[in-house]
């Protein structure tokens, strides 16, 4: 018997959310997390002050290293984002590629710790 199983639009929604839960439980490991907005407030991140600190105070390969890390576990949340509201957040920086979730978290990163200090 041939079973193909179908993906309605709500159990892709589902999976999607399971996969942003998943993420946000993992970087709580990292401490409390404190929300980024973009200029307009049409894109939000829940980070870690710890990890946006890293990015922040590394150099080089550790910098890179930490921002990669970060993407990572940001993903499931940056890919939620459209590539319109990508381009008004990053402005001159953005690209079109996938270089974009760095830039933007690496900009998030330094917005809360502006703010923060």
């Amino acid at each position: 018997m041939n079973r193909h199983v179908i993906q309605t639009d709500d159990s892709i929604d589902d999976a999607r959310l399971q996969r942003i839960t998943d993420s946000l439980d993992r970087l709580r490991h990292f401490g409390d997390l404190t929300t980024w907005r973009c200029e307009g407030g049409y894109i939000a991140l829940d980070i870690p002050l710890m990890l946006a600190d890293a990015v922040q105070r590394g150099s080089g390969a550790r910098r890179d290293i930490e921002l990669r890390l970060l993407t990572g576990y940001l993903l499931p949340q940056l890919e939620r984002i459209p590539p319109q509201l990508m381009e008004h957040a990053l402005d001159s920086e953005y690209a079109g590629d996938g270089g974009d979730y760095q830039r933007l978290v690496a900009l998030a990163c330094r917005e809360l710790l502006e703010r923060h200090s």
